[in-house]
């Protein structure tokens, strides 16, 4: 889940906002719960990484397939 502070998100409303306490709180967790499902830099990352891991191995498997006159 990405960093989210929702008690900052809640001071900035009220502070600078004039939004009620009450409402603030809503509207943070709502949006806590709403980037629950978002995927973060370094979840990005790993995907990446994975991905470029399974390429290596896929073209390695061609190259093995290509030996054995399979391709």
């Amino acid at each position: 889940m990405p960093v989210f502070d929702t008690r900052k998100y809640v001071r900035k409303l009220t502070r600078d906002g004039g939004v009620g306490a009450r409402h603030a709180d809503a509207h943070a967790g709502a949006l806590h719960e709403a980037l629950g499902d978002v995927a973060t830099k370094a979840d990005i990352a790993v995907l990446r990484a994975d991905m470029d891991a399974l390429r290596v191995e896929m073209a390695s498997v061609v190259r093995e397939m290509q030996a054995l006159g399979s391709l």
